[in-house]
């Protein structure tokens, strides 16, 4: 049996960005607009490193020692 799960409506600023992709003519504009976007999350994604770095008042010496002691590392066959 398949199960649907339903996607829930989209908000008003969901709704106003689709609206505003239809200025988008050409691939470049669209290749520019992905590059935005991109640059947009890395830079919420470095802010948030920073944030949690400070707040657990971070070292090199520490990240290393976390890495070293760390059971995440990958295993190699």
């Amino acid at each position: 049996m398949e199960t649907t799960v339903a996607n829930p409506p989209l908000n008003a600023m969901q709704i106003h960005f689709l609206q505003s992709l239809r200025f988008v003519k050409t691939d470049e504009m669209f290749q520019d607009l992905k590059q935005v976007i991109s640059d947009y999350y890395f830079k919420k994604m470095e802010d948030e490193t920073d944030k949690w770095w400070d707040e657990n008042e971070m070292t090199n010496e520490k990240l290393d020692e976390m890495f070293a002691n760390s059971h995440y590392r990958a295993h190699h066959k």
